[in-house]
């Protein structure tokens, strides 16, 4: 009902989309029936989700035939007032089957987040640097989509040095001018290139060979 004149009068508007633009007018009508032109417009925008998306890109290395990286965390935050849904999928253009996502859809409401769990699998890749890119989409928000920028980099293994051992017969009842053998055949190299071996007797004498078993005697 109308209310008297110089009063104001409210109306609530229901109903409306989240993330709109509404523009509102009125006329008016005297007791004689007369109707006004439309009046001035106001314009008002419905709140909307702001999709929030960290870190903005993510980063895996791992070597070549080892084991795979360790998984990183993706998070998704609604800041804004509203619900919304989201769904995360690869780029149409850079699908990589060696990228795992934890989850592809969920739900936020207003000023909340959730986290994903984003996996690599290095098996059958070569060494070299791939990526992908995913997508982040969340209805009802302002700036979606978002998108991801995930980087694996395979290095070759880092070289191993090797592992050196030995073994020496006689190992008892031994005088001064016996010939002593010096076995260092349990000596191997993680790569499997081959060794050389410098033995230093500490009598002056000192020899770099590829042989693994030597003899020296001690005067």
């Amino acid at each position: 009902e109308p209310q008297e004149p110089n009063t104001i009068q409210t109306f609530i508007v229901s109903n409306l989309a989240p993330n709109t633009v509404y523009y509102f007018a009125i006329k008016s009508k005297d007791e004689a029936g007369n109707i006004s032109e439309i009046s001035n417009s106001v314009s008002a925008e419905t709140q909307a989700a702001i999709l929030d998306v960290s870190p903005k890109n993510l980063n895996f290395s791992a070597f070549y035939g080892n084991n795979n990286p360790e998984s990183q965390t993706l998070i998704i935050e609604n800041k804004g007032a509203v619900t919304t849904d989201w769904t995360v999928s690869q780029s149409a253009s850079s699908t990589q089957s060696w990228l795992l996502l934890g989850a592809s859809a969920g739900k936020l409401n207003g000023f909340s987040s959730s986290s994903i769990e984003i996996a690599i699998d290095i098996s059958g890749l070569e060494i070299g640097d791939y990526q992908a890119i995913i997508i982040i989409e969340a209805s009802q928000a302002k700036n979606s989509p978002q998108a991801m920028e995930i980087n694996l980099k395979i290095e070759e293994p880092p070289n191993e040095p090797p592992i050196s051992a030995f073994s020496y017969l006689p190992q008892e009842n031994l005088i001064v001018g016996d010939e002593i053998t010096f076995d260092a055949s349990s000596s191997y190299d993680p790569e499997e290139n081959q060794l050389s071996f410098f033995w230093d007797f500490n009598d002056g004498f000192s020899t770099t060979t590829y042989f693994e078993i030597i003899t020296h005697s001690f005067s």
